[in-house]
C-alpha cells in the first residue's frame, strides 16, 4: 500500500466564512515591501492571529502591528495573557479533545494566485544564511477545506529565466508517476505589478552580485499528510488504520490496485521469499562498476496480491507498537543487544528476514513482551490479527494445506480493526499530561536515588552511584552540588 506510513488529513467540508480581519499594505519609496502584505497582483501572505475561545487573551487590535501580525514561518503570534492560570491548573487531569481540522488554530494565511490558504502548520524551514530560503507549510484551502503541502521558496536566477521554472516542469513531466507529489498550482510572487526578486531590495548593483539573484516562487502539491506515528491517541492510530483499509481496499479485491515502493521490514513474507531468491541469482552474476550496492528487479517478476499488502499493514502497526511508546512520536528507549523484531525484519540477508517473520507468526510469545506498555490495550488486536494472516502461509503438513490455507479478505481485517476500535475509550490522557506524568515519575525517582546517596555518605558506607548534579545554564558559573536542592 502506497499510503501505510501515513494518515491522511484529506478534509473535503467547506470552510465556514471567517470575521477574522484581513489587512494590506502598500510598498512605500524607501522601504521594500514586505512578503506578509496582500494585494490585488500576486499571491502574498496575511498573517492573522490564532483564533482563540479563552476570553484571557486580549483582542488583536489592541496589539502593536509585530505582535499582532508575526511571520508564520517562524512561530504563531504569543499573546500576552492577562491573568496567570489558576492553582489547579498543574494538577488538572487533561483529555484529548475531538479533532476538528476546520477549528484547528491558524498560524496565518496565505494565497497562491486566486486561491487563499490557511495556514496550519510550519513543517519545515531552512535556516541557511544563503540559499533558497525554503519554507514548507501544512495549508488548508479555504474555498473547500482540501489539505495541502505549500512550498514558498527563492529560486536561483533572474525573473525571465527558464530555470526559475525547472522544479516545476518536473512535477508536471512525473505527473503520473506513483509516489510522486502531484502539482496543484504554483505562481511567482508579485510584489507592485512586478515579480519579487531579491534584486529589488539591493541599494547598490555590484558585479560580485551578479548572477546570484533568486526569484519568489510557491508550489502547492498534495497529498497532504502526516507519519503514522504522530497520531494523538490510541483510538486515533487504530482509526487511521481502519481508514487506510476503507481507502486502500475493496469488497472487490479482483480490482485492487498493487503498486508501490516496498520497504523490507514491511514486506510480506511470500515478497522477501522471491527477492531473496532473485537477490541470490544476481550475486553470482557479473555487475559492472556501480555507485550504489541496491540491485533493481522487474515489478513484473513479482507475484504479489492483496493479502501480501494486508500482511505489510499489520508489520507497521507492530513496528509502532514496538519502536515507539506513546503518541507524538515518543520513542521507545530499546537497545541493539536484544532481539527485537523491528531489526529482524530489517536484517540485511532477505532470506533471514523471511525466516524471521515465519516464526514470528508460529511463536508470537517473544512479541508481548516487546510491546510498550503505553500500547498494552492494543495486545488483543495483535494477537487476532496475527491468527488471520495465519492462514496466509502454506502449511507443511499434506493432509491439511487446503483446510488450513484461507486468504484473508479486506472485510476481515476491516471488521477487526472496526471491533476494536470500538472497545477502546473516546476520553484519553492527552500527550501533554503523559508528558508531565513521566517528568514527574522520573523527578520522584531522582529525589529517593538522592535521599539514599544521603543516607550513605552519613553512615560512611561505600558509594557506587554517582551523585546526580544539577545541569549548568549560561548563567550558572559553576557545578552546583546537593545544597542547591
Amino acid at each position: 500500500m502506497d499510503s501505510l506510513l501515513v494518515m491522511d488529513q484529506y478534509d473535503k467540508s467547506p470552510t465556514p466564512n471567517s470575521d477574522q480581519s484581513e489587512s494590506s499594505s502598500s510598498r512605500s519609496n524607501s522601504e521594500p515591501e514586505s512578503d506578509e502584505a496582500l494585494n490585488d497582483d500576486g499571491a502574498n501572505t496575511m498573517h492573522s492571529g490564532p483564533p482563540s475561545p479563552l476570553p484571557l487573551l486580549p483582542s488583536l487590535s489592541s496589539l502593536s502591528s509585530e505582535e499582532a501580525w508575526p511571520d508564520a514561518r517562524t512561530a504563531p503570534a504569543q499573546l500576552p495573557i492577562k491573568d496567570p492560570l489558576p492553582a489547579t491548573a498543574s494538577t488538572t487531569t487533561l483529555l484529548v479533545e475531538p479533532y476538528h481540522p476546520l477549528s484547528q488554530e491558524l498560524l496565518g494565511k496565505i494565497q497562491v494566485n486566486n486561491n487563499k490558504y490557511d495556514i496550519l502548520k510550519v513543517m519545515f524551514s531552512s535556516t541557511s544564511l544563503i540559499g533558497r530560503g525554503t519554507v514548507c507549510y501544512q495549508a488548508r484551502r479555504a474555498s473547500d477545506g482540501q489539505g495541502f503541502v505549500i512550498k514558498d521558496h527563492w529560486v536561483l536566477w533572474d525573473v525571465d529565466d527558464v530555470d526559475v521554472l525547472n522544479e516545476i516542469m518536473m512535477m508536471k513531466a512525473m505527473d503520473d508517476i506513483p509516489g510522486v507529489p502531484k502539482l496543484e498550482e504554483y505562481c511567482k510572487v508579485m510584489l507592485s505589478s512586478e515579480v519579487d526578486n531579491t534584486w529589488m531590495y539591493c541599494y547598490l548593483e555590484s558585479t560580485s552580485l551578479e548572477g546570484t539573484w533568486h526569484t519568489h516562487v510557491r508550489l502547492v502539491i498534495k497529498p497532504q499528510a502526516q507519519h503514522l506515528q504522530e497520531f494523538k491517541t490510541r483510538k486515533e492510530l487504530v482509526q487511521a488504520l481502519l481508514d487506510i483499509m476503507i481507502n486502500d481496499g475493496s469488497s472487490n479485491d479482483d480490482h485492487y490496485s498493487l503498486g508501490g515502493t516496498g520497504m523490507v521490514p514491511f514486506l510480506s513474507w511470500s515478497v522477501l521469499g522471491q527477492l531473496a531468491v532473485w537477490d541470490k541469482h544476481s550475486q553470482n552474476s557479473c555487475h559492472f562498476k556501480v555507485a550504489s550496492d541496491s540491485q533493481a528487479i522487474s515489478i513484473g517478476s513479482v507475484k504479489q496480491d492483496f493479502m501480501d499488502n494486508l500482511e505489510s499493514l499489520f508489520y507497521v502497526f507492530m513496528w509502532i507498537c514496538i519502536m515507539f511508546s506513546g503518541p507524538l512520536s515518543k520513542e521507545h528507549d530499546i537497545t541493539l543487544e536484544e532481539d527485537w523484531l523491528p531489526y529482524e525484519w530489517s536484517h540485511m540477508s532477505l532470506r533471514l528476514c523471511q525466516n524471521a517473520k515465519n516464526m514470528y507468526f508460529f511463536n508470537i510469545r517473544e512479541s508481548l513482551d516487546q510491546f510498550d506498555p503505553y500500547f498494552a490495550p492494543l495486545l488483543l488486536l495483535m494477537c487476532n490479527w496475527t491468527d488471520f494472516l495465519h492462514y496466509n502461509f502454506p502449511s507443511t503438513n499434506t493432509d491439511r494445506k487446503i483446510a488450513e490455507h484461507k486468504p484473508v479478505m479486506f472485510d476481515d481485517v476491516i471488521e477487526l480493526l472496526d471491533k476494536h476500535l470500538a472497545l477502546l475509550p473516546d476520553n484519553e490522557l492527552s500527550p501533554e499530561h503523559l508528558f508531565r506524568q513521566t517528568v514527574m515519575n522520573k523527578n520522584i525517582q531522582d529525589v529517593a536515588d538522592r535521599a539514599d546517596i544521603i543516607k550513605k555518605m552519613q553512615s560512611g558506607a561505600a558509594i557506587t552511584t554517582s551523585i546526580p548534579q544539577k545541569k549548568c545554564g549560561l548563567n550558572d558559573t559553576g557545578q552546583s552540588n546537593l545544597q542547591d536542592y
